[in-house]
């Protein structure tokens, strides 16, 4: 009886197909090993997920061709993440294999003494001791959140825990939710831990991505540093998990499968048996409901390093005309502020949370928004005079008149960037004014170099999101919130939690060194809960007021979602099939463990041409696997119907 292996062929489709193995690769073929398989009329590259040495069958099987040796063994751990990652998500095979370990080859790297040794630390403070102690007597698995507020030290605890980690010969995977975090957070790692660091992340060439993973599956680097796709690495005797600025939503992949590098890590971490550490100045309501009745576990560092003070914050009213005379959209409180830091030669940050020139371009007469034809999203300008689509990138010249009634001329409004750095020029003409958003920071080396231009010589530096959390600069001393008040008319149950994290983070980056800082948020909401609890800071009565919406709405943390996204350019069939898909959930699903929200079209109801439509599952916590039984039996879609299911989905747009 011929032993047989069922392989996952890296094409797009959900079975194992069973191959025969050939007597003289018996000895060589095992779980995780490459192969070349017959499939249809080609050879195709595969891995062995299951071996059978007593498989029955009266059809014929063709063999195995061939052992792909350029590529690594699948480890253990990888393999059973691997197969996590395709139940979990509910992917192909093929999805899973490359999200985990993509396309690397294999190359001996040679590994020389790694030295334990470091740096001298930096004194710690009496919180810091009892966070570092508490992590590192955890000899098993344990999700530990480090709720810190920003400036209170929390790098200098995984600094420290890292460094007791490699000396107990384990290794350390740190997570940080942007490329643009990389450089600083590598930096500090580095001078204190040597060749033991290795950066991994989408920026790095091919060269530099195949000798970073294969230093890390090699051992030849201990610690690994880098943002979600990260969490993939082969690290070797996993020591800790480490994951900066865990309440960020850039850790959920967007595109399939969407996993979340959160839920990744904590399997790994449960996998090995180790501590997750969730560090973070504002944690998300889930996060501080899972760790509110395990004090234990919930470590708090409440204050600044040195008992620096938090910066203070001051509210400008928008609607308080004297505040911003001739129409202005920067306060005169916050250009004196800036004028006064300058001169001193200190540094600001202004936060601007839209990209482009002017956020809306309508029709004087109509009042029709001029959008994109592809996706129906209202288009941005900008100052090159074009109108760009922030969704499906489309360019197109500013028109002459408007495209709707042919009768009215063009305006634009609303505050964006790139208007927001012609009028702080014009106001400070002899300063150093850098910006930094999608736009100049395309890639991690223009984000690198930005950021150094602006440590170094840099007077004002204006950035989106990406200025808001983890940089650390003694120098700067006022920050400036600007048309922050959008983001709490979206349509999406995390707004409020989103508004109050960027104003608590982004506010962080004032007073980090020995000077102390101020904030200047500009709103015409200065009474809205989330503002009030941000510009003191208070996380507990944000928290005791969110969780209230969030239970009498049942979203998360009292209920899982699941949003399965339907999309296709012929309306009609994706509506249709919604709705047959929907049918199919009614009948199937218990109703006292999931409740089904009606079908209906997407809140952002087309991208690229194509029209979407969703239906939004809410199950009991720990239950989702009811939606995924379901899933699996659920109507295939017709041809030209795309079926996206996103588990725990950061935004139900």
């Amino acid at each position: 009886m011929p032993s047989v292996a069922h392989v996952a062929v890296l094409r797009a489709v959900h079975s194992l197909y069973t191959y025969v193995i050939p007597s003289h690769l018996l000895d060589e073929v095992a779980i995780g090993t490459w192969v070349h398989v017959p499939f249809g009329t080609v050879l195709a590259p595969g891995v062995v997920f299951a071996i059978d040495h007593q498989h029955i069958t009266s059809l014929p099987l063709k063999p195995i061709d061939t052992i792909d040796s350029k590529r690594p063994h699948l480890t253990l751990d990888q393999f059973q993440l691997i197969d996590w990652i395709r139940n979990h998500y509910l992917t192909t095979p093929f999805q899973a294999i490359q999200t985990v370990v993509g396309k690397q080859t294999i190359r001996p790297v040679e590994v020389q003494n790694i030295s334990t040794e470091s740096s001298t630390p930096h004194p710690a403070s009496s919180a810091q001791r009892e966070a570092i102690q508490a992590i590192l007597s955890c000899e098993h698995y344990q999700d530990i959140l480090l709720h810190g507020v920003t400036g209170s030290g929390k790098t200098e605890v995984y600094l420290q825990v890292t460094t007791q980690i490699l000396m107990r010969g384990k290794s350390a995977l740190v997570l940080v939710p942007e490329i643009a975090l990389t450089p600083q957070i590598s930096r500090l790692f580095s001078d204190r831990l040597g060749q033991n660091v290795v950066v991994v992340h989408s920026g790095l060439t091919k060269k530099q991505r195949s000798e970073a993973w294969n230093r890390i599956y090699n051992g030849a680097s201990r610690v690994v540093i880098g943002p979600r796709s990260a969490v993939f690495s082969p690290i070797l005797n996993l020591g800790v998990i480490i994951v900066d600025e865990c309440h960020d939503g850039s850790y959920k992949q967007e595109q399939n499968p969407r996993y979340d590098a959160l839920s990744v890590a904590k399997f790994r971490a449960k996998h090995a048996n180790i501590p997750l550490v969730l560090g973070s100045a504002t944690p998300t309501i889930e996060q501080l409901y899972t760790h509110k009745n395990n004090p234990k576990f919930h470590i708090k560092l409440p204050t600044r390093i040195l008992n620096r003070p938090m910066p203070e914050v001051h509210l400008l009213d928008t609607r308080d005309h004297s505040l911003f005379p001739d129409d202005a959209i920067i306060g005169n409180p916050l250009i004196q502020a800036i004028k006064i830091a300058t001169a001193k030669r200190e540094k600001a940050m202004i936060l601007v949370n839209r990209r482009g020139y002017a956020p809306t371009v309508s029709c004087q007469k109509c009042k029709n928004i001029v959008s994109c034809s592809e996706c129906n999203l209202g288009y941005t300008y900008h100052s090159d005079r074009k109108l760009r689509c922030h969704r499906c990138f489309t360019i197109i010249p500013l028109p002459t008149g408007c495209p709707s009634c042919r009768k009215g001329n063009i305006a634009i409004s609303g505050i964006a960037i790139q208007k927001v750095e012609i009028e702080l020029r014009k106001y400070l003409p002899e300063s150093h004014i850098l910006r930094l958003d999608r736009d100049t920071g395309s890639t991690p080396q223009k984000i690198s170099e930005i950021m150094d231009e602006f440590r170094n010589s840099g007077d004002v530096l204006i950035g989106t999101q990406m200025i808001a959390k983890g940089h650390d600069i003694a120098d700067v001393t006022v920050v400036g919130i600007v048309g922050l008040d959008s983001s709490l008319g979206i349509p999406d149950f995390r707004a409020c939690e989103r508004t109050f994290q960027l104003i608590c983070q982004v506010s962080g980056r004032a007073g980090r060194g020995e000077k102390p800082g101020e904030v200047y948020l500009q709103s015409a909401h200065p009474n809205h809960y989330a503002v009030v609890s941000a510009i003191s800071n208070d996380t507990e009565t944000f928290f005791n007021t969110e969780i209230g919406f969030r239970k009498s709405l049942h979203y998360p943390p009292f209920t899982e979602l699941v949003n399965i996204i339907i999309s296709g350019t012929n309306a009609q069939l994706v509506a249709t099939f919604s709705r047959k898909l929907y049918q199919h959930s009614q009948k199937t699903l218990d109703p006292l463990a999931v409740t089904i929200m009606p079908v209906q079209p997407a809140p952002v109801p087309m991208i690229r041409n194509h029209v979407r439509w969703h239906i939004l599952y809410k199950c009991i916590p720990g239950q989702s696997e009811l939606i995924r039984r379901i899933l699996q039996s659920a109507p295939v879609p017709p041809r030209g119907i795309r079926l996206i299911v996103d588990f725990d989905p950061q935004s139900i747009l």
